[in-house]
């Protein structure tokens, strides 16, 4: 079933999240890629990626192609006060 994203808010230079759609058998790991589209002229952005945790078991972030995304980046899920089934981004773009 592919995922779904849903951007709440407004945004000068608006910008999709797309997560790569993938199929494996039960017990596997997997890494679902997460890409954008329009994300130019952007100097911040915050948002919430939202798992079904019957489905899916989050193990960790990483592989980062953005200046300035680091693990620092990310609230993971049943840290800091972020529910599970949710990790929650906050980037700024640093020159």
């Amino acid at each position: 079933q592919a995922g779904n994203v849903t951007i709440n808010g407004s945004a000068a230079t608006p910008f999709k999240l797309i997560a790569s759609n993938k199929s494996v058998t039960q017990g596997q790991q997997v890494c679902v890629d997460i890409t954008t589209e329009g994300f130019d002229s952007i100097g911040t952005t915050r948002y919430t990626l939202q798992y079904d945790t019957t489905r899916l078991q989050f193990v960790s972030v990483g592989s980062f192609n953005l200046a300035g995304l680091s693990n620092a980046s990310f609230g993971l899920p049943g840290t800091s006060g972020v529910p599970k089934g949710r990790i929650t981004v906050n980037w700024t773009n640093t020159p």
